[in-house]
């Protein structure tokens, strides 16, 4: 029959099933639930207050408000005029 050269014992192997498909699931939940808490309750820190007026659709806005990603880009093109 066959041997184990290195005199490893099989029986102190962890099997992947149980134990080690538990763990990754169970850490694939954590950054899922991570993921969601920061999406739905860390968002609205960063967005501007005008962004969370009702709108109303027969009154432009007096100054539109961009959002906080956007803001570099925003001031860029107000720097630059549009009309000579």
């Amino acid at each position: 029959g066959s041997t184990n050269p290195l005199g490893y014992d099989t029986a102190l192997k962890i099997p992947f099933y149980p134990n080690l498909l538990s763990l990754d699931v169970k850490g694939f939940n954590n950054v899922i639930i991570l993921f969601l808490i920061q999406s739905l309750f860390g968002i609205i820190p960063l967005s501007h207050p005008d962004n969370a007026i009702v709108v109303n659709t027969y009154v432009t806005p007096s100054q539109i408000v961009p959002e906080w990603y956007f803001l570099p880009f925003y001031a860029m093109l107000k720097t630059v005029p549009s009309k000579p």
